[in-house]
């Protein structure tokens, strides 16, 4: 069997050219650290422009479950967007803990500088 490097047939690039639209930026960016010590584990989670008291935070079958609202902003009709990537609106984010027995009642979450800080001790 031969193989050979894949190559799109319809290069993506060429239908947008440099206004090839961001996918990976769109949307919340709720990108997560996870990391496990001695003590427990840590979950660091980018929330850039969503106040604490606008998501909730609970730990269900082994995922840290994030979720909550960015109010949207009313549009000016009369601005001239070049873009318009900024998402508003409900939003949810899992992520897998690992395998290990934690205490997930009474979670005491830090933000700071739009970063979500949880430790979650091990039982």
């Amino acid at each position: 069997m031969d193989f050979f490097k894949w190559e799109s047939l319809l290069p993506v690039k060429a239908l947008f050219g440099d206004d090839l639209p961001a996918i990976e930026m769109a949307g919340f960016d709720m990108a997560a650290d996870v990391y496990e010590t001695a003590d427990g584990v840590n979950v660091e989670m980018q929330l850039p422009g969503i106040s604490p008291e606008a998501y909730d935070i609970k730990v269900e079958d082994g995922m840290l479950v994030v979720s909550g609202k960015r109010d949207k902003q009313t549009e000016i009709e009369d601005k001239n967007y070049y873009r318009k990537e900024i998402q508003r609106g409900s939003f949810e984010r899992r992520v897998t803990l690992p395998k290990v027995d934690l205490k997930t009642e009474n979670l005491s979450p830090a933000v700071s500088d739009g970063v979500l800080k949880l430790f979650i001790p091990k039982a």
